[in-house]
Parts: structure tokens; C-alpha cells; sequence
């Protein structure tokens, strides 16, 4: 009665009635013979049906929520790219860990069904009422499917060391129809694992191109850095003029009509100090340090 898997059941309950008037109509003994001639050809026994319920709802689940991701991420990284601030940031994070945590449930799905697909006998194990049949049959022991001498692995082993061309066949064919159904639910779920994957190939190259901004800006701030270090000093320099005037030593410029000399010095020393920034920097760009 889980709310996530009542619609599973009704929806196995919605496709079970057909099957069932059919079998009903036509008596218990002649539906078992039938399915012993050959119904499973056109009708998969309940645990077939069940299994295919389960899957659609999965994959149905797993793609609308990669659709959902896929409509709030794209916009959200558009918007990143655009602004970067700590809003955009922590909402692209947000919906980095939901991929995270979806890409990793999907995964585990397709590694599911590719492991299932690559064992015919773990797929024969999957025809739960064979076995029923099987063990109300009246046949000796001897007789019995592997399935019924223990666990599947158990009885997989065994099988494999005793069962004949003939038998081989026969397995399978008994699973081909299975394995056509769990192909196309194993494309279904790799689509959306792909999907998945162009959204994190999306996520990374929004990344790298924001990094390649930050470094950028962080150019920029130690071109800034630079070039107000350089004024520094150079202004430090411009400064001592000041501090050689302002000392209380006797200079013969302070005499009398030497009163142009304290021009010309402060006008010699901005020249200097002019001359020294700009040769500093354009070493600076000459050995590309800053930009042009």
C-alpha cells in the first residue's frame, strides 16, 4: 500500500483482466495446455506482466524526472554563466546534487538489466510459474527443471554441467520474448542515462567556462595590483622631494634669488618619477606580465 507503488498495481490490475476471461472462458485444464503449446507466444505469464509493469512505471519515473532536472538546469546555468553571485551559484549546485543522486539510481537500473540481459539462466529464473508447474507436476526428481534442486546459482551450475544441445535450444528460446522486453526497457533507461550525461557535459563546460572568467578577473586584479604598486613607489620617490626641502639644512638655493631652483627640482623629480613607472611598465608589458 505504498504510495509509490499503488500505481504500479493498478495499473497491472488494468491489463490482467483480459487475460484473465480469456483463461476463464476456456477452463483451467485447457489454459494450461495452452500455455504449454505455446500461449507464452502470445501472452507473457503474471510475473512477465508484473515485471513489465514495474519497469514502465521506473523508467517512466526516472525520465520525468530527468526531464524535470533538464528544465530547471539549463535555464539555471544560462543564468550563471550571465551573473555570477551566490544565489545562482548555490541553485546550480542544488540541481547539481539532484543529478548526482538521479544519475546514480539510473545507473544502477541499466547495471541491472545489462547483468540480467548477459545471463540467459538468470532470465529463464525469471518464469516463476514454470517452476510452479514443474513442481505439481508428477515427475520423478530426476526428471525435475534445474531451477527446482536449490538456489538458482546452485541450480544454474548444475544445469550448465548436465543439460544437452537439445535442452540448450529449447532455454533459449523459452527467453527470447524476455529478453526482447528487457532490451527495449534497457534502451529506454540508456537514453535517459545519456541524457543524464549531456547535462553533466553541460554542467562541466559552464564550469570551466565560469573558472576561466574567475582567472580572468583575478588577471585583471593583479594587472590593478601592479600598476597601483608601481605608482607607490614612484610617488615614494616624488615624496623624498618634499622631505629634502622640509629638512632645517642650510642649501645655497635657499639664498636669495635662488628661488627658481626649488621649481625646477620638483618639475625634475615628476619627470623622473613619470619616466620610472612607465619604463616599469612597459616591461611589464613587454614580457607579457599585463596585458596591452
Amino acid at each position: 500500500m505504498d504510495d509509490d507503488v499503488v500505481p504500479i498495481v493498478e495499473e497491472l490490475r488494468r491489463r490482467l483482466p483480459q487475460v484473465s476471461a480469456a483463461e476463464q472462458g476456456q477452463g483451467k485444464e485447457e489454459a494450461c495446455a495452452q500455455d504449454g503449446e505455446g500461449g507464452e507466444e502470445n501472452e507473457f505469464p503474471f510475473e512477465i506482466r508484473a515485471l513489465e509493469a514495474l519497469f514502465e512505471a521506473i523508467c517512466s519515473f526516472l525520465d520525468a524526472r530527468t526531464r524535470e532536472l533538464e528544465t530547471s538546469a539549463y535555464p539555471a546555468l544560462d543564468e550563471l554563466i550571465s551573473k555570477i553571485s551566490s544565489r545562482n551559484l548555490d541553485r546550480v549546485r542544488k540541481l547539481k546534487c539532484a543529478m548526482t543522486r538521479l544519475t546514480i539510481r539510473v545507473q544502477k537500473i541499466r547495471d541491472e538489466l545489462e547483468s540480467l540481459l548477459d545471463d540467459d539462466d538468470d532470465m529463464a529464473d525469471l518464469y516463476l510459474s514454470r517452476k510452479l508447474d514443474a513442481s505439481s507436476s508428477p515427475t520423478s526428481s530426476s526428471d525435475a527443471p534445474y531451477w527446482l534442486y536449490g538456489s538458482p546459482n546452485t541450480g544454474s551450475k548444475r544445469h550448465k554441467s548436465s543439460r544437452v544441445s537439445g535442452t540448450t535450444v529449447q532455454r533459449e528460446n523459452d527467453v527470447e520474448e524476455l529478453e526482447m522486453l528487457l532490451e527495449a526497457y534497457f534502451m529506454q533507461i540508456d537514453g535517459t542515462l545519456n541524457k543524464l550525461a549531456t547535462l553533466r557535459e553541460y554542467i562541466d563546460d559552464t564550469e570551466d567556462y565560469i573558472n576561466i572568467q574567475l582567472d580572468n578577473h583575478r588577471n585583471q586584479l593583479i594587472q590593478l595590483e601592479l600598476f597601483i604598486s608601481v605608482g607607490t613607489v614612484c610617488m615614494s620617490l616624488y615624496s623624498l622631494v618634499a622631505a629634502i626641502f622640509g629638512m632645517n639644512i642650510p642649501y645655497t638655493w635657499k639664498a636669495p634669488g635662488h628661488e627658481h631652483v626649488f621649481k625646477w627640482v620638483v618639475i625634475f623629480g615628476g619627470m623622473v618619477c613619470a619616466s620610472l613607472f612607465l619604463s616599469i611598465v612597459s616591461y611589464a608589458r613587454r614580457k607579457g606580465l599585463v596585458g596591452s
